[in-house]
Parts: structure tokens; sequence; C-alpha cells
């Protein structure tokens, strides 16, 4: 009969103790286990947040929280402070290089490159997540606020931009020169847009329609009137003549998107070109006239450095 009585004694606190939160440091462990590093929990209720900063704490949902005692349920991890980050382990690109099997998802700091690196099993590569001022390259914006003229038919012509609202070239290796239009671009992939405006005021026109006026605008790595150093272009036509008006417009709208592999200078120009191939006159111009003399906000370029 004793021997009974001492099953059931022992059964009964091997229950109790299964069940019985433990605390190091707290009378009142807020968890399966508790530790509080600053021996500050009040001994009944829920600790306060500041309270909290120093605990450790495993529920009963095996949730795992730091500077938390309840944390979510729907976490491995919850980690709270007001004053401290997290740190992962940081590598160097050798030591990366020799982990032979990664686990889809593993994350890591690459220290030679500063980014963090997450490995996909999927695509078998480590993807970089890069800061901010890797992956957004500085931008360049500008447009004329005087007119052109072009004495020459079909002749190129540098666009120089007066007028800048970003000039950030130089952040990224790059610069402008306002004298002859030159973009000096480092390496890197680039989104080109720009914005041309051609104004014709040749009253021939009017008494021959049928002739053709082509509006091109190009941008090359050569300056001046140079062939064959094209890097894009694009032209409008045909920019034909009237039997009442001796103005025709022309307007050019592009984005173009180009990769340049070392760092080298380029030129936005434009030209008119006469379908005839003749000298126009000397009243040929390439934007505005007495007429349109106001700024030409449409004139405009915009460079930006999407990526190393």
């Amino acid at each position: 009969m004793m021997k009974n009585n001492l099953i059931i004694l022992s059964a009964i606190l091997c229950s109790s103790f299964a069940f019985t939160q433990v605390g190091i440091n707290t009378a009142n462990p807020q968890g399966v286990f508790n530790v509080d590093g600053g021996k500050d929990n009040s001994l009944t209720g829920i600790p306060t947040s500041i309270q909290q900063a120093n605990d450790f704490v495993i529920t009963s949902e095996g949730s795992v929280g730091i500077g938390i005692t309840k944390p979510s349920s729907e976490a491995a991890l919850d980690i709270t402070s007001s004053n401290k980050g997290i740190l992962i382990p940081r590598l160097t690109t050798n030591q990366i290089n020799a982990i032979s099997t990664p686990s889809n998802g593993l994350q890591l700091i690459n220290t030679d490159t500063g980014c963090l690196q997450i490995y996909s099993t999927i695509s078998n590569k480590w993807n970089n997540l890069c800061p901010q001022s890797n992956t957004f390259i500085p931008k360049f914006i500008a447009y004329r606020t005087t007119d052109i003229t072009s004495m020459t038919n079909n002749v190129r012509y540098n666009i120089i931009f007066n007028s800048l609202l970003f000039n950030e070239l130089n952040t990224s290796g790059g610069s402008y020169n306002a004298s002859n239009g030159g973009f000096t671009l480092s390496p890197g992939l680039y989104e080109i847009s720009y914005g041309l405006i051609g104004i014709s005021n040749d009253a021939g026109y009017q008494n021959n329609p049928a002739n053709a006026d082509i509006f091109i605008a190009a941008f090359e790595n050569v300056s001046g009137n140079v062939a064959g150093s094209e890097i894009y272009g694009t032209s409008m036509e045909p920019n034909k003549g009237t039997t009442n008006s001796n103005t025709r417009n022309s307007t050019l709208f592009k984005t173009f998107y180009f990769r340049n592999t070392i760092t080298q200078t380029f030129f936005l120009k434009a030209k008119f070109f006469n379908g005839t191939g003749g000298i126009i006159s000397s009243d040929k111009i390439f934007s505005g006239t007495a007429s349109y003399n106001q700024p030409h906000l449409d004139n405009f370029i915009s460079i930006k450095k999407l990526i190393e």
C-alpha cells in the first residue's frame, strides 16, 4: 500500500513539474521559460515595456521573445527593441563562395560589397540586396531657355542645355560640360529621355509644299557633325509645307536605354534635312523664331543611371 502511494505521489509531482513555468531572476515568469536579465520584473502582472527590454521568453506555442514577454504566436522569433538592431553573420566573398551547399533562404552580409545576400535554390545563386546608394544612382535633368538658330541644312548641332534642374552625374563618376553639351557617363545601364522641338520658317516651303523636311535627333559619342558615331537616333518626317503658312513644327519625344561599358562622353544632337538636299536658307531655325522667343521647356533631357 505504501508503495502504491509513493507511485501516485511521484506521478502527481512529475505532472505538476511538467506544467510549471520556469523563471530565472524572476518569481513571475511570463512563459514556459523566462529569463529576466535585469531582475526588474514586477512580482505580479505583466512587466512594463521597459522591464521587458532585458527579458528572454519561450512560450507554450514555441515562440521565442527577446525584449518582449508576449511574442507573437505567428512568429518563431519576435525581437523588440527601441535602441538596438540585429546582426547576422558577416562574411567575405571568398568565405561565401566556400559554402558548398547553401540552404534556400540563407542570409548573410557580404563585407566586400556591403550587400545583404539571400541564397535561392530556385535560381541557384545569391541574390543581392544592396544599400540605396548602390541601386539608385543620381540623375541629370536640364532644358533650354533660349532658341538655337541653324544656318546650314543637313548639319548636326550639339544641343547645349543652359538650365539645370538636377546635375548629379559627378557623384557617379560623370559630369556635364555646359560649353559643348557633353555628358560624360561612367560605365552602367542608363535611361535617356529627351524632347526637342524643330520649327521651320522658310518661305520657300510655302511655294513648294511637296518638299519634305526631316527632323533628326541622335545621341552620339563624338561631338559635332560626324557620322557613324550614333548610339541612338530617331527622325520625324515628312514635315511638309502648306499653302497658307510658312511655319512647320516637328516634335520628338523619346526614351531609350543603353549600357555604357567605359567612361566616355556623349552628345545630344539635332538637325533638319531638306528632302531635295539643298541649303534651305539663312532663316532656317532649329528651335524658335521671333514669335517663339519664350523658354522652350519641351527642349529637355533626362539621364538616369539605373545600375552599375
